[in-house]
């Protein structure tokens, strides 16, 4: 017990030695203070590989948060699984005079399953501690070590992982195995990052010294495109008992095909239904559209992350008996039920998600988080997204789409892109018929048709209860003050799929009355905000990357005894980032509003964009224009 008490003090007195000035904030240089939310005051991180199989990846951060924007500095996560484990794990705190204020205790370590809520087998666990102080600046010290095997991913260095945080000093290198080969891709270098390269003795260093922090800006690339960083790959790798080598994209395709290897067999009884199902088809896309809704019909959704598992997929009869699996399962139970019926299929492998930042294609690694299916048809491709079972057939949505993906065949692995959106294919078509009164108050009468991405929002709404469609749609119509009386929501999910919307709404108020006139807004469902400019001066570029075009024609009956004395002109404006067009249709005793705007995707240099915002305001006040009904005496 004496023996434990020396050396936790002995700990406690290098913890506040090495500390010694060092944090304390007087020494943050002053230029990372600018645009920072918290300071990465001196961050270490090593990774020896010792052979083909096996690793020990060592970490320690100490970063200065500087208000409660960056308290998520405050804590830490290390994950390990049956291919891992956390060795080590300490932390400390410091005031901002850098004298330490406490130490991490093992009882503030906690253990948890990494368990999502689908998983059914998850080996996945990770270690948590937190440490928190009242007064702001204050830094945090984290530093663990993870012993590593079966790897199939190398670490990437990102000294500034996000907006806003500055580094003083952060420090990456990788011993490397002498037989082995390693791989790396450099990104965003700028001139304050030193490296020293000696491959043939297996050492690689990289340092980045006083950069400052990088604002955030509304539509700017993703942090991946602007911020450094450097990733690293292995050549050859060994995961469990298959052997692989990512120095192109065909050996790594090679490698994940090998996993896939005899796992498409399905009952005899299964293949049989399937041919039964579709002998009246009237061609294969009718074929792969009757069983991709089998599939749906008759599994669900579950990860499966233990060990092989996280790579490999369960066989096609595991499936077909259990009725559950996850991404790849579900997407190899497919391409086996195709198989069954003669219709080739390609298993594939993408990084999907809105706001996951596109993969390296010049750098052959594992950077994919999800599989699904690719049908070559004669005239066209088949997508097919296989975890979710109300999916239209055929339809890539959000995150899916414009994407570079890697097919995997018998030969190999091939990159291509999953078909991405025009904005004549993102379109919605508003139509609307409103009864006024001569007190401003309205009953109308909506159809919206969505298609494209645009049709995600339908989408979401058929996956829900007809309450939470109800609150969704609340939400969705910017009204001061109405009722939704009755809704419809449908689908045509045939060759073109498309979401229709149906609603009768109550406005009360809608238009305000005074004296013998009534003012009303024209442009009932679909108005933009003014946007202010985040910055005089912005550094980078402008990224719009929804393009869409929307057509709203509303038609505005009078009551009678009343007439418009007040109707403004028509409206154009045209720009590089998109065109808006408003005409007016006078007819007796209604009024006919038509809007059309059309929105680019692109990148645009950061000159651009005052014109963008611009550009944005003049159609914001166009959406706020009035049109003057007059009663008569």
């Amino acid at each position: 017990m004496k023996i434990q008490f020396t050396a936790c003090l002995l700990l406690l007195v290098l913890w506040g030695a090495a500390a010694k000035d060092t944090y304390s904030v007087r020494e943050i240089p002053a230029e990372l203070l600018v645009n920072s939310n918290a300071v990465v005051r001196d961050e270490s991180e090593r990774f020896e590989i010792h052979d083909v199989r096996n690793a020990t990846y060592s970490y320690r951060r100490a970063v200065t948060i500087l208000n409660k924007k960056a308290d998520a500095f405050s804590s830490v996560k290390v994950y390990y699984d049956g291919k891992s484990t956390v060795a080590s794990l300490e932390g400390a705190i410091f005031d901002k005079h850098g004298k330490l204020a406490r130490k991490l205790k093992k009882s503030d370590i906690k253990d948890y399953s990494a368990f999502d809520g689908y998983s059914i087998i998850d080996d996945g666990r990770f270690k948590e501690a937190e440490l928190n102080f009242p007064d702001y600046p204050y830094t945090i010290v984290f530093e663990y070590v993870v012993k590593q095997k079966n790897i199939l991913r190398y670490p990437t260095w990102a000294p500034l992982p996000g907006y806003n945080l500055s580094c003083q000093w952060s420090e990456f290198e990788v011993i490397n195995a002498k037989d082995l080969e390693l791989r790396y891709l450099e990104k965003n270098i700028p001139a304050n990052v030193s490296s020293e390269i000696d491959a043939a003795n297996g050492k690689f260093k990289w340092n980045i010294k006083n950069a400052p922090a990088l604002m955030y800006e509304a539509m700017a690339p993703h942090a991946t495109e602007i911020l450094p960083l450097v990733r690293t790959s292995p050549t050859r790798f060994v995961t469990y008992a298959y052997q692989g080598d990512m120095s192109d994209w065909k050996g790594y395709g090679q490698w994940v095909y090998a996993l896939l290897e005899d796992k498409q067999k399905l009952p005899d009884a299964t293949a049989k239904k399937m041919q039964e199902m579709v002998k009246d088809c009237s061609d294969d896309i009718d074929k792969v559209r009757r069983i991709y809704q089998y599939m749906q019909n008759n599994t669900r959704y579950i990860s499966v992350s233990l060990g092989l598992g996280g790579w490999q997929p369960f066989d096609a009869t595991y499936v077909n008996e259990k009725g559950y699996g996850d991404c790849k399962a579900l997407s190899n139970y497919m391409m086996s039920l195709l198989k069954s019926v003669g219709i080739n299929s390609h298993y594939t492998l993408i990084r999907a998600g809105s706001n996951e930042p596109s993969i390296s294609v010049d750098f052959p690694s594992h950077q994919f988080n999800h599989a699904i299916l690719c049908v070559p048809m004669e005239k066209d491709t088949l997508w097919l997204e296989c975890t979710d079972q109300k999916n239209p057939f055929g339809y890539v949505g959000s995150g899916l789409d414009n994407r570079h993906v890697l097919l995997i065949t018998e030969d190999g692995g091939y990159l291509t892109r999953t078909p991405g959106w025009t904005g004549h294919e993102n379109i919605q078509f508003t139509n609307a018929r409103v009864d006024l009164d001569t007190e401003g108050n309205a009953t109308a009468e909506v159809e919206i048709v969505s298609a494209g991405l645009q049709f995600s929002r339908v989408d979401a709404l058929l996956k829900r209860g007809r309450e939470e469609q109800r609150k969704r749609i609340y939400n969705f119509i910017d009204i001061p003050q109405f009722e939704l009386q009755d809704f419809k929501v449908n689908a045509n999910t045939g060759a073109d799929i498309n979401g229709l919307e149906e609603y009768q709404l109550q406005l009360r108020r809608y238009g305000a009355a005074g004296g013998k006139r009534v003012f009303f807004q024209p442009n009932l469902l679909n108005k933009n905000s003014n946007v202010r400019l985040t910055s005089e001066s912005r550094i980078n570029p402008l990224v719009l990357r929804f393009p869409y075009l929307d057509i709203d024609t509303i038609e505005f009956n009078l009551p009678n005894h009343c007439h418009l004395e007040f109707v403004p002109e028509n409206i154009r404006i045209t720009s590089d980032f998109g065109s808006y067009e408003v005409n007016f249709e006078i007819e007796q005793g209604k009024v006919v509003y038509i809007r059309r705007m059309e929105m680019y995707n692109g990148t645009f240099p950061s000159e651009k964009y005052n014109e963008y915002i611009q550009f944005m305001n003049q159609i914001a006040e166009a959406d706020q224009m009035k049109i003057v009904m007059l009663k008569s005496t």
